[in-house]
């Protein structure tokens, strides 16, 4: 399992926590990811798949969203995470495993991407509003943190 100094195990989050982290339009989403991203780093147990990072780059600077971050920004928000976080790289073991984890869970393949670089890693959760809070897929529990805001990144 990967684990910080202290023995802590690692989280990963997801795109969609990465993203709400700076978009300020929901201001709820927004303190809540936040925290929760800070608080990781701050504990040296993020970790963020590659694929999330360059999900965020395409979220966050499209023109049909409501951020249209400029591409600096972007990069410096991508350059810092990648300071402060674990980065997940994307392995042929990871992805031959989501095509198991979307045959045995009916995951969607991206979804599925996301299960297996932590379960490759073992990393036992993951923080996203992708997946039904509170479900384990083989060793990997998925937590909505929108959902249940009093569910804090120390106790897991």
């Amino acid at each position: 399992m990967l684990s910080d100094s202290n023995g802590s195990a690692m989280a990963m989050v997801d795109t969609n926590v990465l993203v709400h982290a700076y978009d300020i339009t929901e201001p709820q989403k927004h303190a809540v990811a936040t925290n929760l991203a800070e608080q990781l780093a701050q504990e040296s147990r993020l970790a963020i798949s590659v694929q999330s990072l360059n999900e965020f780059y395409s979220v966050v600077t499209s023109p049909r969203k409501a951020i249209q971050m400029p591409h600096e920004r972007a990069e410096s928000i991508i350059t810092t995470l990648c300071e402060v976080a674990t980065v997940i790289s994307l392995t042929p073991e990871i992805v031959t495993r989501a095509l198991q984890g979307v045959q045995q869970f009916k995951l969607a393949f991206w979804d599925a991407l996301i299960w297996a670089a932590a379960k490759e890693n073992r990393i036992p959760v993951v923080y996203s509003e992708d997946f039904n809070s509170g479900a384990t897929l083989d060793g990997v529990t998925f937590v909505n943190p929108f959902e249940d805001t009093s569910v804090g990144a120390s106790q897991l």
